[in-house]
């Protein structure tokens, strides 16, 4: 990716539904857009999104640096708490 340009970063949220026995989208609900710069180190939450109507969430950024991002679900009564896949961007 080369450096200053946008970087769209998105992931999809589902919940499991005993009704229809298959994975259905979580919609309207907020998670937050984590980056680390490089290998190691905390992640900073960069934005709050909410999901779409088909559990998207969708969130563009310019790519500063060598780092990882990731989407933070902080749960609800009736879904747990989940952190998603980490996604290395490498800036040139």
């Amino acid at each position: 990716m080369k450096k200053g340009k946008n970087l769209t970063v998105k992931a999809q949220m589902t919940v499991a539904s005993w009704e229809k026995h298959k994975n259905v989208p979580l919609i309207g609900h907020q998670v937050l857009l984590q980056y680390r710069k490089g290998t190691s180190g905390p992640f900073v939450t960069l934005k709050k999104i909410k999901t779409d109507r088909n559990g998207w969430a969708t969130a563009t950024v310019k790519a500063t640096a060598d780092g990882a991002y990731r989407y933070d679900f902080a749960g609800t009564n009736l879904t747990r708490a989940t952190t998603g896949w980490t996604d290395y961007v490498d800036v040139k």
